[in-house]
């Protein structure tokens, strides 16, 4: 049997306490459309993969336009960058039967090396 590997995104490196904009991830069938996700409920998930931090993925995943756009947003929370280190988003929505999931995205906190102005 194949094995088939999820796509992985880098989103870059962030400085500890930034907080960037929010993702957009669009779920799509095989063909590229955008799938209706009117009747499922999103959620994010993030694990530091080299840090244990409690409290990750408590940002705001919400469907965009109702859901027939198939998009989702992640609104990222303050505790997403405040330790440095890597770690892993992912999307996941359900709808009670079905169950799909983004790629994953990783991206790097990093401490600051420059003194801020506040």
């Amino acid at each position: 049997m194949a094995k088939e590997f999820q796509t992985v995104t880098r989103l870059g490196s962030f400085s500890k306490g930034e907080i960037p904009k929010p993702l957009l991830i669009t779920f799509q069938d095989a063909d590229g459309a955008a799938i209706d996700i009117s009747s499922y409920t999103p959620d994010g998930v993030i694990e530091g993969v080299d840090v244990t931090v409690s409290g990750l993925g408590n940002g705001v995943a919400a469907k965009v336009g109702g859901g027939s756009t198939g998009q989702v947003s992640y609104t990222w929370d303050a505790v997403d960058f405040e330790t440095p280190g890597l770690f892993r988003l992912q999307i996941w929505i359900g709808n009670g039967t079905d169950r799909l999931s983004s790629e994953v995205y990783e991206y790097f906190v990093v401490e600051n090396t420059l003194a801020t102005t506040d």
